[in-house]
């Protein structure tokens, strides 16, 4: 993975090529050591295009990752300068950054490292657009983009079995939870502090304290709402655009049938700016649709619709270790080939890719469930109930609820609205951008103007949630270019203009009292209603000979040829559970659950001694 990498352990270290060596490069990527004492170990891996600058004064070093779109480096650098020489404490550098990342628009990790004092600290953006990973103790911190990095620095592998069945249960982990126990993803506008006190290392880590999601002097009617997005959106498209293309950068853009990438189309048509289009046919060719867009909204922009037998490889266990298991293998391979296909046909030799994340904000119709977010994290699950989960991995009820709510403590939010809210943050974050767009990212720098930081606030604190639905979607893209609702959404028979048609597009999970119906079904019948999905398949006599035997099934034995080559992680698994149960679950859990098994199998292969034993925990 490309970005920054920093090892520090106050016993020193003897090769520091073994530390670079764990980065899990492409071929394309290359490395930079930018700073080596004997003790603290820092390094940058990129390639062209992905944006990592390295300064140095006599007093410092300073590491930019990423791009802040509304602020020119030599003002970034200057203000880092600043930071890293003030004299007062961690008080005055937490006020001054917290200023800082307040007003800054982008996606970004900086680090400001005293070389006198051997001080240093990292901090993020607001969204935390960049996933980092670190591990503390006394003597040593280590942290980085690339979670094989951290790995491998470890001194010893603790597996968390509550964020295995997390991971089962929604594909996604929330907060700062990772598969580790001893491993930390850094949340969002934080800042690290560490500094070296005799003969120990001390961390501080400072996370926002305040309520980022609960509303706030809303906007008076929906229409106030989308005039004042629709002028944010631009201004902050506008920015980026500038930024790169005075970079150098070439800049193409995703084109989809759907909703999201049509915002996208009409800000660079406003904006009359130089941009090549792309689809890809992915499961379904949804070009003719983009095509109908390009036509409709009278772009001659050049158009490439990318076709190519995109072959899956669901055994491929590298590519599920390398880029951090953030989803599933089969949806890890598929869309890994798409970018290197890209790539390859595109991107030479130094491109910026958008895309239309972040529009789920405001067309998602997320109404606040009748139960409790607590009650719905630790009882509740859309695709599968939590308790059928539990034993997969030896789990307790009362573990995992605690595992789940140690979370939902740490979130400043108290309302029923803000908490939501800030749960399907937690999803869009980890799971849609963290895990998509940062495996994206070891291809090409991804931009997402629908995800600037001053257009998510104006939304999290201005719009009510009830507000969000695919009629107020609809008016913004009318309000950006009314011809962007003339052409249909790929496969669907919805007339874009009217209300009562649009309401079509919301799934029943997503309606209010059949939501909460499907809950309560799900938890109390969910065999019925998986036999009945499984029987209507595959027929009664052909589901009693697949249910009578799992092995037969192509992805069991896919999971058995992995968990059978287990050693010390063996115990993590109730076998017997898994392979009873196993013909039940939906295909997406089974694929979860292949991708565990895989994940596992390549960190026995690499660091048999660091595993700790699972025995009893």
């Amino acid at each position: 993975m490309v970005g920054l990498h920093i090892f520090h352990h106050i016993d020193g270290f003897d090769r520091p090529e073994d530390l670079s060596a764990t980065l899990m490069l492409e071929e394309w990527h290359k490395k930079k050591e930018c700073f080596n004492n004997g003790t603290l170990f820092l390094c940058c891996s990129f390639y062209e295009g992905y944006p990592i600058q390295h300064r140095e004064t006599e007093e410092l070093i300073i590491v930019l990752e990423g791009i802040i779109y509304n602020r020119s480096d030599e003002d970034i650098f200057d203000f880092c300068i600043s930071v890293g020489n003030q004299k007062n404490g961690l008080a005055e550098a937490d006020k001054k950054i917290r200023d800082f990342t307040g007003s800054s628009d982008g996606d970004y990790i900086i680090l400001i490292y005293n070389k006198i004092k051997g001080d240093y600290l990292i901090f993020n953006d607001d969204i935390g657009r960049l996933p980092f990973y670190f591990y503390y103790d006394s003597k040593q911190f280590t942290g980085g983009r690339s979670l094989p990095f951290v790995v491998h620095n470890l001194p010893f592998i603790a597996v968390d079995r509550n964020s295995l069945t997390g991971f089962m249960m929604n594909e996604f982990l929330i907060g700062r939870h990772t598969f580790f126990k001893n491993v930390e993803r850094m949340s969002s506008g934080s800042i690290l502090f560490i500094s070296r006190n005799d003969e120990c290392l001390e961390l501080v880590n400072r996370s926002p304290d305040e309520d980022l999601f609960s509303t706030d002097h809303p906007f008076a009617n929906k229409e106030e709402a989308i005039e004042a997005l629709c002028r944010e959106f631009i201004l902050t498209s506008e920015n980026r655009i500038d930024k790169l293309e005075a970079q150098g950068y070439s800049l193409i853009n995703t084109l989809s049938g759907g909703f999201d990438s049509r915002a996208i189309l009409g800000m660079i048509n406003s904006l009359s700016r130089d941009f090549t289009h792309v689809t890809f046919e992915y499961s379904q060719d949804e070009s003719e649709t983009a095509r109908q867009l390009l036509k409709a909204t009278g772009s001659g922009a050049p158009y490439v619709k990318f076709s190519f037998d995109n072959k899956v490889d669901i055994l491929d266990s590298s590519l599920i270790y390398r880029t951090g298991n953030g989803v599933n293998i089969f949806t890890t391979s598929l869309c890994y080939n798409d970018n290197l296909f890209l790539r390859n046909e595109l991107l030479k030799p130094k491109g910026a890719v958008f895309g239309g994340l972040g529009g789920e904000f405001i067309r998602h119709p997320y109404h606040v469930l009748p139960i409790g977010p607590r009650n719905y994290l630790c009882n509740f699950h859309a695709s599968f109930p939590v308790a059928k989960l539990l034993p997969v991995f030896n789990v307790s009820s009362e573990d995992f609820k605690k595992y789940m709510l140690s979370a939902l403590d740490e979130f400043k939010e108290k309302t029923r609205e803000g908490i939501f809210k800030r749960l399907y943050h937690e999803y869009y974050r980890n799971y849609i951008v963290g895990a998509g767009e940062d495996r994206n990212r070891m291809f090409s720098w991804t931009v997402h103007p629908l995800m600037s930081s001053s257009f998510l606030k104006m939304i999290r604190k201005r719009v009510p949630l009830k507000w969000s639905d695919f009629s107020f979607f609809t008016g913004f893209l009318s309000r950006i270019d009314p011809r962007l609702l003339e052409v249909p959404i790929y496969g669907k028979d919805v007339d874009l203009h009217q209300k009562k048609s649009l309401k079509k597009l919301t799934p029943n999970n997503q309606k209010p009292v059949t939501a909460l119906v499907l809950l309560f079904v799900k938890k109390f019948g969910w065999r019925y209603l998986r036999t009945l999905t499984l029987v209507k398949k595959y027929g009664w006599r052909h589901f009693r000979e697949y249910s009578d035997d799992p092995s037969e099934t192509v992805n069991f034995s896919h999971f058995d040829n992995f968990y059978q080559r287990l050693d010390s992680t063996k115990d993590i698994f109730n076998y017997s559970y898994i392979r009873k149960l196993y013909r039940l679950w939906p295909l997406s859990v089974q694929y979860r659950l292949l991708s565990i098994v895989m994940y596992l199998y390549e960190i026995e292969k690499r660091y048999p001694s660091k595993i700790v034993s699972q025995a009893g925990d």
